[in-house]
C-alpha cells in the first residue's frame, strides 16, 4: 500500500513545505509499501489536504484506478515555516491515523499500517533536536 500526499490549498507555503520535507515524507509514503493489497480495493491511500480545520475528514471514496482519497483539514492559521517542521511532520502523521479507519480495509491490514504509521512518527523527533 502506498501514501500519497498532496493539498487543494491557497496557502503556497504548504507546497513549498512538501518540498523541503520531502526526504521525511517520502519514509512515510514508503512504509506501508510491502503490505500486500491485491485483496482489497485500492492500492493507494491519498490524503488531499484542504484548507479546513484540523478536524475536517471527509471520506471521497474510490478515485480511479485503485485510489482511494481522504481529504484533511490543515487547519486554518497553520505557520509553515522550518521551526515547525517537526510538528508539521507529526501533524500529518496523525492525519494518516485519522484517515486511515475510514479506508475500507481488512482489520490485519489496516493494523499493520497504523503501526508503520505511528512507528515513522515515532522516528522523526531526534532528526530535529
Amino acid at each position: 500500500m502506498d501514501i500519497s500526499i498532496t493539498g487543494v490549498t491557497a496557502q503556497r507555503k504548504f507546497g513549498k513545505t512538501l518540498v523541503r520535507l520531502a526526504p521525511f515524507l517520502d519514509e512515510l509514503r514508503d512504509c506501508c509499501d510491502d503490505l500486500e493489497t491485491d485483496s482489497e480495493s485500492f492500492d493507494v491511500l491519498q490524503l488531499v489536504f484542504k484548507d479546513k480545520p484540523e478536524s475536517f475528514l471527509e471520506a471521497n471514496g474510490l478515485q480511479g484506478d485503485r485510489l482511494y482519497q481522504v481529504a484533511v483539514g490543515m487547519g486554518v492559521a497553520r505557520d509553515f515555516g522550518p521551526e515547525t517542521d517537526r510538528t508539521f511532520l507529526c501533524f500529518v502523521a496523525d492525519q494518516a491515523l485519522q484517515a486511515l479507519p475510514h479506508a475500507p480495509l481488512n482489520a490485519e491490514l489496516r493494523d499493520a499500517a497504523q503501526s508503520r504509521i505511528e512507528k515513522w512518527a515515532c522516528s522523526i523527533g531526534g532528526e530535529f533536536e
